[in-house]
């Protein structure tokens, strides 16, 4: 029996007026455990509304209008709220993509580890400092992080605390959405190493929502591409990048240098002539490809 069972699920946005917004559109999945998964597509296509869904974490005008999310067998959306409190303890955690909005800012990050012990009542009370500093441990930050508050930690760091904050209702499924917006390149792949290494040592379910092509291949094992709403594709990482079967698919990776390649072309940068002798010197920054507001 698959982990996560998604059929025919439909996402709407009520809107006060007008028709409600179909935001993820009839879309059907399964992950098995321990499977490492990317969904990918650019901003607007439904992808993180889809990992809210599957969390239960979408919140109105987000409304689920058909379909269901079967956990372990289980429709969590039908679940009331102390029902899905109980199940999110080896059921399912998401990570969200800026650990400064997902910390509270005037509460310690040990602090934070206290109120999910409290609030999921699953680590004994005289265990709180001992869970908390290994969890932290295991996203390789150092025990005095315990009790700096978010403000004084980098934005690496602070992404290392919300998946520590994750881990720590012992999940079978993860999502991680966008967990690398805002990160510098160096950070981003010490923050994808570390999932990577918690997601094969922990033996968690995972998805990583993102519109970083790049990143969800060098990550994963298959990918589900995602475009207004629907699921264009869903194959294996390695038959995605060599082979990939939907227009929108070729599309993503037209924009995708591999950097294993010797030249890489990027669409829509054009190599300018060298100024001559006495000019002024070239604006580089305007020929720059604008970045994904995400």
């Amino acid at each position: 029996m698959s982990l996560l069972s998604v059929r025919h699920l439909s996402i709407e946005y009520d809107t006060p007026g007008i028709e409600p917004v179909k935001a993820v559109n009839d879309v059907s999945f399964d992950l098995a455990q321990g499977e490492f998964v990317g969904l990918v597509g650019e901003s607007g296509s439904g992808k993180s509304t889809l990992g809210f869904a599957v969390t239960r974490l979408a919140k109105p005008p987000a409304r689920i209008s058909a379909g269901s999310v079967l956990f372990d067998g289980k429709d969590i959306t039908t679940l009331t709220d102390e029902q899905l409190r109980v199940q999110r303890h080896g059921g399912f955690a998401m990570v969200l993509q800026s650990g400064m909005n997902a910390l509270n800012p005037v509460r310690t990050v040990r602090k934070h580890f206290i109120d999910i012990f409290k609030a999921h009542r699953h680590v004994p009370r005289d265990r709180f400092a001992s869970r908390a500093l290994e969890l932290i441990g295991k996203v390789g930050l150092p025990k005095e992080t315990l009790d700096r508050y978010p403000g004084e930690l980098s934005g690496g760091m602070r992404q290392r605390v919300s998946i520590a904050l994750a881990l720590s209702l012992d999940p079978k499924l993860m999502v991680f959405d966008e967990p690398t917006t805002a990160l510098d390149m160096l950070v981003q792949h010490e923050v994808m190493d570390t999932i990577r290494e918690l997601q094969a040592q922990e033996g968690f379910t995972a998805i990583l929502i993102s519109h970083d092509l790049g990143i969800v291949l060098e990550s994963t094992q298959r990918v589900l591409v995602m475009h207004n709403g629907s699921i264009v594709e869903d194959a294996p990482s390695k038959q995605i990048l060599e082979h990939p079967q939907d227009e929108y698919t070729r599309m993503l990776l037209s924009h995708y240098g591999d950097p294993r390649a010797e030249t890489v072309s990027v669409p829509g940068l054009r190599r300018r002539p060298a100024p001559a002798e006495g000019a002024a010197a070239v604006d580089t920054e305007a020929a720059a490809a604008p970045q994904d507001a995400g």
